[in-house]
């Protein structure tokens, strides 16, 4: 059996969680229709159509940096369109996040963090997220030795 090579070989595939996502954007575009067309959604976000149909149909996550405009634009919280905007908060955030469905708003010193991150590169970003990892970790040893 012969494999169809991809046309874009620096597509990585989605996680399970990124194709949730995927599936929730394209719900709620399904659900915009005779209200809103892509075109609209995308001229909302700043990118092309192209780029909403690519993250409605499991092509390309949709990174930090443009979960806000998008989830403001379909009707839904950034959390749930994007996994990349979730992994890069802080998991202090992180957790409530989860527990109240997305309904938190971010300060300016956490939108700032965010925009900072989406100027990263990929390799950049992970080591940012190791970074917040390890000093998240360090945290939690004080507090508990301190018995807070």
């Amino acid at each position: 059996m012969k494999r169809i090579p991809s046309r874009n070989k620096n597509l990585r595939p989605m996680t399970p969680e990124e194709l949730a996502a995927s599936d929730h954007i394209k719900d709620r575009l399904k659900s915009l229709r005779g209200k809103k067309t892509q075109e609209q959604v995308a001229a909302e976000v700043g990118v092309s159509q192209g780029q909403v149909w690519q993250w409605a149909n499991h092509r390309l996550p949709v990174p930090a940096s443009r979960a806000k405009a998008l989830a403001k634009a379909i009707g839904t919280t950034p959390d749930l369109v994007s996994v990349e905007y979730v992994n890069v908060l802080p998991n202090d955030i992180r957790e409530p996040l989860s527990t109240y469905g997305g309904n938190l708003t971010l300060d300016q010193g956490q939108a700032a963090i965010l925009e900072i991150y989406s100027k990263l590169s990929p390799d950049q970003q992970a080591t940012w997220r190791q970074v917040g990892s390890a000093l998240a970790q360090q945290a939690q040893v004080l507090k508990t030795k301190n018995g807070g």
